[in-house]
């Protein structure tokens, strides 16, 4: 039987190695942009676009939307 893929971490793996600009929209409404640091089972780690110097920690259950901004190689 083959292993479960883990979508999830393959696709933020991807924004990450590859620096994508993303959109990340919060359960409340708030988008916050920037790029994808690091990320856990639990949260994400995003350098914001107004201060490269700026990394803010996300928890994944407060997240709602993570959008692309840009394209990038996801999957075979």
């Amino acid at each position: 039987m083959s292993k479960p893929v883990n979508y999830e971490a393959a696709f933020l793996n991807a924004l990450r190695t590859q620096e994508v600009l993303v959109s990340i929209y919060l359960i409340s409404g708030v988008r916050l942009v920037g790029e994808v640091t690091s990320f856990d089972s639990e949260s994400i780690f995003m350098r914001g676009i107004q201060s490269s110097n700026q990394i803010t920690m996300i928890y994944k259950k407060s997240v709602s939307t993570i959008r692309p901004e840009g394209q990038f190689k996801f999957g075979d």
